[in-house]
C-alpha cells in the first residue's frame, strides 16, 4: 500500500491521538479568542497546510497578526507574528499543565494574551513522533480526495476545513456534508450525510464498505476498507459521490 494511506499503529489510539487533539483544540481555542466578533462561535476551522494544521492569519489590530501551526513533520509548535517575531515548542510527551503553562507564557512572550481555557480531563499527554506523522499522511490524503469532492459538488460547497472539537476534516454542500473523522472507529472513518435527508436516504445499501450508522444518522466507510482498495483515492471519491448523488435525485443521472 502507498505510503498516502499508511496503517496507523496502536499507539496512535492510545494516546497520540489524544495529544494532537488537544493541541488542535488549543489551536482553535485562541482563533476563537482573537478573531473580532466571533468569539462565541466554537466552530471556527484549522486548516491543513504544508506540515501540519494551521490556524490561518489571526488579526491581531494595528499589529499585524500570528499564525500558529501545529507541525506534524517536525513536531513542534510555531507561533509567528507578522513582525518577524516566533516561539517554538516541542511537541512531545509531557503532562498538560505543563503543556498548557508553556504554550500561554510563549503567547505572552510574543505579547499575545488570549482567553483560552485548558480542555478538562487529562494530566498526561503522551505523543509519538512516528505515530502522528502516519496520522497527517492520512490527513494529507483525505484533504485530496475531500478537495475533489468539494469540486464534484458544485460552487456553492465550502472550503475544506478541520473542525478542531471533533478532529472532524469536513467540506459543507448544498445538501451533503461529508469528511473524515479521525476520531471515528478505530483509525477514523470517512462520513456522509444529508439536510434534509430525501426518502428512503438511510435505507440505501452502498456499493462499498459504507454502511448507514444509526447512531451517527449518517453513511460511514471505515479507514481499513479504504486502505484495502487497489486505488484508496477512487474508492472514497466513488463514495463520497454515491452518497451526494443519492441525497439530490435530481442530479442522479445525466
Amino acid at each position: 500500500m502507498s505510503d498516502a494511506w499508511p496503517a496507523l499503529p496502536s499507539r496512535w489510539r492510545h494516546g497520540t491521538r489524544d495529544t494532537v487533539h488537544l493541541w488542535c483544540q488549543l489551536l482553535g481555542r485562541t482563533r476563537t479568542s482573537l478573531t473580532p466578533g466571533d468569539r462565541n462561535r466554537p466552530d471556527l476551522p484549522l486548516y491543513v497546510n504544508s506540515v501540519g494544521v494551521t490556524t490561518s492569519l489571526l488579526p491581531l489590530g494595528v499589529r499585524g497578526g500570528l499564525e500558529l501551526v501545529a507541525n506534524l513533520v517536525d513536531h513542534r509548535l510555531e507561533m509567528r507574528l507578522t513582525d518577524g517575531r516566533q516561539r517554538r515548542l516541542q511537541l512531545g510527551p509531557r503532562d498538560v499543565a505543563g503543556l498548557y503553562a508553556e504554550y500561554v507564557a510563549a503567547l505572552a512572550e510574543l505579547d499575545v494574551e488570549v482567553d483560552v481555557a485548558l480542555p478538562p480531563g487529562r494530566a498526561d499527554a503522551p505523543y509519538d513522533a512516528q505515530a502522528a506523522r502516519l496520522f497527517y499522511a492520512t490527513l494529507v490524503s483525505a484533504h485530496r480526495v475531500l478537495t475533489r469532492a468539494r469540486t464534484d459538488a458544485g460552487p456553492t460547497t465550502g472550503p475544506v476545513r478541520l473542525v478542531w472539537g471533533t478532529l472532524d476534516l469536513a467540506v459543507a454542500g448544498e445538501v451533503t456534508t461529508c469528511g473524515f473523522r479521525s476520531t471515528g472507529g478505530d483509525d477514523g472513518v470517512f462520513h456522509a450525510h444529508a439536510v434534509p435527508e430525501p426518502p428512503g436516504f438511510r435505507d440505501h445499501v452502498p456499493r462499498s464498505a459504507a454502511y448507514f450508522d444509526d447512531v451517527l444518522e449518517e453513511f460511514v466507510l471505515p479507514y481499513p476498507a479504504v486502505r484495502r482498495a487497489l486505488d484508496p483515492d477512487t474508492y472514497v471519491g466513488e463514495f463520497l459521490r454515491e452518497i451526494h448523488d443519492l441525497a439530490t435525485p435530481r442530479r442522479r443521472r445525466p
